[in-house]
């Protein structure tokens, strides 16, 4: 059995670079007004018209997501190349694509930036985000980043960076026992692998699927994983559930 799991967010000490896009291709030209968002305005640009945002009232899960035409909006990049060092607790599920995509394509480059990426848990990497050791954090907004936050670490979430595919196999899977299936599995006092542990941001959709199975937050014990190990624990019997992220 599986749960659908849930985008992750930046988190930066400083914005890079940013363009505003969405929707579909409508009014490609951009010369055609502004559109109101919140207390700011999204000014098309070449290639992303007045269409190319995403309404933040539209929370539907069906919406058409943020896109402007391939290639736009054009680079601009810096007058001198900036050196950008990147955190990601695991570079190898697909929320870290768009970064490992953008890196092979050369995109960070067309702008003037020089791209590292760093292999580092989020509790390791906030104190070094603060202190400007490293430039951003390709992260969830977990235990960890908020008590950041309320401990006075001068950082920002500015964007969302993914989301699943509606056939994702992200979530809860089970080791199924005698007797039990899909559909009739008791979660309450098995062992979960999973990379964060009860800080992780998953915690209300595995809360939820684990509240259909007669389980709960407090009804399971948890076992942290690294990323690899996690599926390997679940197919071994290291663990009896486990909350895995494509790709599965």
């Amino acid at each position: 059995m599986r749960r659908r799991a849930y985008g992750v967010v930046v988190v930066v000490a400083a914005v890079l670079a940013s363009a505003g896009c969405s929707s579909k291709y409508a009014d490609d030209s951009g010369s055609s007004g502004t559109a109101a968002v919140g207390n700011r305005t999204v000014k098309p640009v070449n290639g992303c018209g007045t269409s190319s945002w995403t309404d933040p009232a539209d929370l539907s899960p069906t919406r058409t997501p943020a896109r402007c035409r391939p290639g736009n909006p054009a680079p601009q990049p810096l007058p001198k190349t900036r050196k950008v060092t990147i955190a990601t607790g695991t570079p190898s599920p697909e929320y870290v694509a768009p970064l490992e995509v953008a890196l092979d394509k050369g995109e960070f480059k067309k702008e003037g930036l020089e791209v590292t990426l760093k292999v580092l848990p989020t509790p390791n990497a906030l104190p070094l985000l603060a202190k400007g050791d490293i430039d951003a954090m390709w992260a969830a907004p977990e235990a960890a980043v908020m008590n950041g936050v309320k401990g006075g670490f001068d950082i920002k979430w500015v964007a969302g960076n993914f989301s699943p595919d509606p056939k994702s196999k992200s979530g809860l899977w089970v080791k199924l026992k005698k007797g039990e299936t899909a559909a009739d599995v008791r979660m309450a006092g098995r062992g979960m692998g999973t990379m964060i542990g009860n800080g992780s941001a998953i915690a209300y959709p595995m809360e939820k699927a684990l509240a259909t199975h007669g389980g709960g937050l407090d009804k399971i014990q948890y076992q942290q994983l690294g990323s690899a190990d996690v599926l390997t624990a679940l197919q071994n019997g290291g663990v009896d559930s486990a909350w895995l992220l494509d790709p599965v």
